[in-house]
């Protein structure tokens, strides 16, 4: 049974409005019905027969969609149709392109220095844990990888990276001029999604609906849960996205491939027991299986935390954090060297791999010995510290 075939065949609420237009439009797609002329309609029907949209479709759909001037519920029936798990990643990276297009650029001057990375998630693993991949930006940024991070607020989580920076006080708020200056004199700089994809605005309505009207057992990641990882307004050209689902691991390194992304990571830390979370980096908890994207092939992979030479977690939970305020004193405790060695060593593995992919060290081992040095030298709170005042004095 294909997605469409689930969504007619749910029951849902009389009172689920949105979701009863939406199985109208796709029940009328079924039989043909009305005309299907528009470009949004034309890709609704494929995937409802089961065919692959074309890269030409896809971009075309995308640039209606971000033009705000089509129907909530038409836009809605093409967002439930086009599930990340099931689109091949030459479509997601059509899409990617689009979004990437539209979006504010982020030009720096490179000062002798190749690599320019990113650090994200995909969010949707709901594991709760404290802001990670925010957290190794400094770390790496000390250990001289130059960092881009593409981020947002909470959609998925109770703290997104600009809400733990905004707590920390730095100023998200930057035009892409600014950012570029952050790079250049801080080594690390943060893009704002909303700052920088304006077009995204168009849809941020659709997919609250989407989340609050649709019946439970039909609510998924929209392909715009993955896209903005995907479109780094900076270009980076090396990355780790780690990803809520074991199966989007090479997926996701194909389209970063395809987006001419030089060097990737793309992790998935497995549940530890039955019924468990999996987690959308590389974990100390248990095994991690990644895709690792390198001079245009991808293989796969798996760690475990001793290989990495990190000990292992016994209960995930302690990784735990919280709001914006618990996550930023956890944040600032890493740098400071006052966290708790579980945390810190999440930490300090992830950074490990972000150093291996920016060639900064041979292994990923290598990698986690040159974040435990960092740390210990101060150089990542200064980043933190440089990167608060600069962005604050920028923003004036």
């Amino acid at each position: 049974m294909n997605l469409a075939d689930q969504i007619l065949n749910t029951t849902f609420d009389p009172g689920q409005k949105f979701f009863a237009q939406v199985h109208q439009r796709i029940r009328a797609a079924y039989a043909k019905e009305g005309p299907r002329e528009s470009i949004i309609d034309r890709c609704i029907d494929k995937l409802v027969d089961g065919v692959e949209l074309s890269d030409d479709d896809a971009r075309e759909a995308f640039r209606a969609i971000l033009t705000g001037t089509l129907a909530d519920d038409q836009i809605g029936s093409l967002l439930m149709l086009l599930d990340p798990a099931t689109l091949p990643s030459h479509t997601i990276a059509a899409f990617a392109q689009v979004v990437h297009d539209n979006a504010k650029k982020v030009t720096w001057r490179d000062n002798g220095h190749e690599i320019l990375g990113d650090t994200c998630g995909t969010g949707g693993d709901s594991r709760g844990t404290f802001n990670v991949s925010t957290t190794i930006m400094f770390i790496l940024a000390a250990g001289d990888v130059r960092i881009a991070k593409h981020g947002n607020r909470a959609f998925t989580s109770r703290c997104g990276s600009a809400d733990v920076l905004e707590a920390l006080g730095v100023q998200i708020n930057l035009g892409a001029e600014a950012v570029a200056t952050c790079i250049e004199e801080a080594g690390v700089g943060f893009m704002f999604a909303p700052n920088f994809h304006e077009s995204f605005r168009n849809v941020q309505t659709i997919r609250k609906k989407l989340a609050e009207d649709v019946p439970a057992s039909l609510r998924r990641k929209t392909i715009f849960n993955v896209l903005g990882p995907l479109a780094n307004p900076a270009s980076a050209n090396c990355q780790i996205i780690g990803v809520f689902d074991e199966t989007l691991t090479y997926k996701f390194a194909d389209v970063l491939r395809i987006r001419n992304v030089r060097r990737a990571l793309v992790p998935y830390g497995r549940p530890v027991s039955e019924g468990e979370k999996g987690f959308d980096e590389f974990s100390t908890a248990g095994t991690t299986v990644y895709a690792e994207l390198k001079d245009g092939q991808i293989e796969r992979k798996s760690l475990v935390p001793e290989d990495a030479g990190v000990a292992r977690v016994a209960n995930p939970d302690v990784l735990g954090g919280g709001d914006k305020n618990e996550n930023a004193k956890i944040l600032r405790g890493i740098l400071d060297g006052t966290e708790s060695p579980e945390r810190t060593d999440f930490a300090v593995l992830n950074a490990g791999a972000g150093f291996y992919v920016a060639d900064k060290a041979k292994t990923i081992s290598e990698g986690v010995k040159l974040a435990r040095t960092v740390l210990k030298s101060g150089a990542a709170a200064e980043k933190l510290r440089k990167l608060i005042e600069l962005s604050n004095k920028l923003a004036k």
